[in-house]
């Protein structure tokens, strides 16, 4: 029997959740690791869902780039644990280096515009992004700290672990000292991708938590 542990990375307003994609980020995403890649036993891989893998895929990036050494040489060689994300969903087609989409100046590297004609609202009465309403020149939205609570939908990785564990080689990834919780460049991600950053910590709702 498999033990899964959820681990709470962070926080989305759920009416944002369909629409985050091109409200709250307006940039192209990266997509999966270029063909051919093969994770070494004591690289880390997962799969990103479809709210969540364009995320994951710029923590992979961006945590990669962070650590320097050769990822192609042994474990033995170079113990470094490098990070790799597949996308469960679908979206553009990549150009020769990965990338979907080309990012213009000042943009980060996000989404396809795949919202469709869904569009951000109020819910009881509660501004769902600061600033709000949204246009086509807003500039850094983020969720409104207030939002209504009930609405609030928090991202969780799941594990293979004991129940309220997290397995100690993923502890420098998405532990509540991990690299996830954290690192500036991890954080500055998260608020790119439309989501709340989290205080880091053990307690329920905490970003590293685990339940």
């Amino acid at each position: 029997m498999r033990n899964l542990t959820r681990l709470t990375a962070a926080a989305l307003g759920a009416a944002l959740a369909a629409a985050t994609l091109t409200s709250l980020a307006t940039a192209p995403a990266l997509a999966d690791p270029p063909p051919g890649t093969t994770p070494r036993p004591c690289d880390v891989a997962g799969i990103g869902d479809d709210s969540a893998d364009f995320l994951f895929d710029q923590f992979s990036h961006d945590f990669n780039g962070q650590q320097g050494g050769n990822p192609q040489a042994t474990c033995a060689v170079n113990p470094i644990r490098y990070l790799y994300s597949w996308d469960a969903a679908g979206g553009c087609t990549p150009n020769g280096s990965g990338v979907i989409c080309v990012p213009a100046g000042g943009q980060n590297l996000f989404g396809c515009d795949t919202r469709g004609t869904m569009a951000l609202n109020k819910i009881n009465g509660t501004a769902p992004t600061i600033p709000f309403p949204l246009t086509s020149t807003t500039k850094n939205p983020v969720i409104n700290p207030a939002f209504s609570a009930a609405f609030t939908h928090l991202l969780f990785d799941v594990v293979e672990s004991p129940a309220g564990t997290i397995p100690g080689y993923l502890q420098p990834y998405l532990g509540p000292s991990g690299w996830a919780c954290g690192n500036a460049t991890a954080v500055k991600d998260l608020r790119h991708y439309g989501l709340r950053v989290l205080p880091a910590g053990t307690a329920p709702g905490d970003c590293g938590s685990a339940h």
